[in-house]
């Protein structure tokens, strides 16, 4: 099992990511210099939502769940950097494609848990026939974690924080399971799995993407997680010159860790540098199904 702790993914190849790191910051540079770049970076394409459609299949899945689609949001980040109107617009958004459930895996604030009221407003925008759940990520819990909590519940969303629950339909059950915030160490997974049978299909929401070398080893069929953005900056050939912890391994969509399947979003929001560059926000609908995985248009 690995120990977060003492992994350092970018380690492996230091001296050749510094030199890259160095190298696309000076590109980077000059396409922010550029005429219009900078408006493009700061301004347009974190405002340009992607619509990513999957079809995922996941074995066992009991029969009245195979067809339903799942809203995947993450990271909204609303604050100084993101508006909550343009937040609010974008779950609207959600809503008229008519999920069967809705998941956000964390990261409901950047820095300012006084917001309440207001993101609180823009929650209560979602709802779904068999649910909205959430976890909370490690910005909700650098700024009063209960307080964001509080907040989110009011919406009428269910956090999980190491907790499992269920979605029933037509007398079967899919299994949910809700891990705390890995990168400040509250997480358990041991607790969350405590109670739930070993056969059922479960699906782990936890806002860190790497923790799926440890999760997936549980018979776990899917992992849905956030937290790196995707880079924010995704340059052609090279891809993002920094990620976070824990989020530098599956930085954003979808793979296969062991028999699992771990999708990464890279989420509505943003944080400083307050720039998107070729990494749009995102907004994922996964339909689970039983057959073969495909991408849709």
């Amino acid at each position: 099992m690995p120990d977060y702790q003492n992994t350092h993914w970018l380690e492996q190849k230091m001296s050749r990511r510094i030199f890259m790191a160095k190298g696309l910051r000076y590109l980077v540079a000059l396409f922010l210099a550029s005429s219009g770049g900078a408006s493009y970076a700061r301004y347009l394409e974190p405002q340009w939502v992607e619509t990513v459609r999957l079809v995922l299949p996941l074995p066992r899945l009991p029969d009245p769940f195979v067809g339903i689609m799942v809203a995947h949001i993450s990271d909204l980040h609303v604050g100084p950097l993101v508006s909550s109107d343009y937040i609010y617009r974008t779950l609207r958004w959600v809503m008229q494609n008519k999920p069967d459930v809705i998941f956000i895996t964390g990261d409901f604030i950047s820095r300012d848990s006084q917001l309440t009221s207001e993101v609180e407003a823009v929650l209560s925008a979602l709802s779904a026939p068999l649910g909205v759940y959430s976890v909370l990520g490690n910005h909700d819990h650098w700024n009063h974690p209960q307080r964001v909590q509080t907040m989110v519940t009011a919406a009428g969303i269910s956090v999980l924080r190491n907790e499992h629950t269920f979605i029933e339909k037509d007398g079967k059950r899919l299994w949910l399971l809700g891990v705390d915030d890995a990168y400040v160490g509250a997480d358990d997974l041991g607790r969350t799995l405590r109670g739930v049978p070993e056969d059922a299909v479960k699906i782990l929401l936890v806002h860190e993407p790497d923790f799926a070398d440890i999760a997936l080893e549980q018979d776990i069929a899917l992992q849905l997680s956030g937290h790196s953005h995707g880079g924010q900056v995704r340059l052609p050939l090279i891809g993002p010159p920094l990620l976070p912890y824990l989020g530098r391994k599956y930085p954003a969509g979808l793979y296969q860790v062991g028999k699992g399947y771990l999708y990464t979003n890279r989420g509505l929001g943003m944080i400083a540098p307050a720039v998107r560059i070729n990494c749009r926000p995102e907004v994922t609908f996964i339909t689970l199904t039983r057959t073969s995985a495909e991408t849709a248009a």
